[in-house]
């Protein structure tokens, strides 16, 4: 298993952790990524694999072990800022935890759809975590 590889499943149990509402320990702040981070890493997972089989069957897993979860959005989201002067541990909030879980969630979805050929394209993550959600 790749490095990338480990990062994902990390992610995954992370996210069922918090959909179960496990107690989540301090996690380092460097866990924490953006969705263009996440893009990146995604792109090293696609790239170790052998064939576009063995890709597909692994995505189609993942995605099926995320796919029933859901995470509550909140208005406002939080800020997460990385120290780049120290390596250290971060204790977040429940709500935290979820605001986060949500916007990583979303993208995995779609982008794991998106791998997968699924038709019908999920605009709402774009919706819902862009800061410039229209109101209605």
């Amino acid at each position: 298993m790749n490095e990338s590889s480990l990062l994902i499943k990390n992610i995954i149990k992370y996210l069922k952790d918090v959909y179960d509402g496990e107690k989540i320990e301090r996690l380092s702040q460097s866990f924490f990524i953006s969705n263009k981070e996440l893009d990146k890493i995604l792109s090293e997972y696609f790239v170790f694999f052998k064939n576009e089989n063995e890709l597909l069957n692994d995505v189609r897993y993942n995605y099926n072990l995320i796919k029933d979860l859901s995470f509550p959005y909140q208005e406002g989201d939080f800020f997460y800022v990385k120290d780049l002067s120290i390596d250290n541990n971060v204790y977040y909030s429940k709500e935290q935890h979820n605001s986060y879980s949500y916007c990583i969630h979303s993208h995995l979805i779609k982008v794991f759809e998106k791998k997968l050929g699924f038709k019908k394209a999920l605009h709402l993550c774009k919706a819902f975590c862009s800061p410039s959600r229209a109101r209605t």
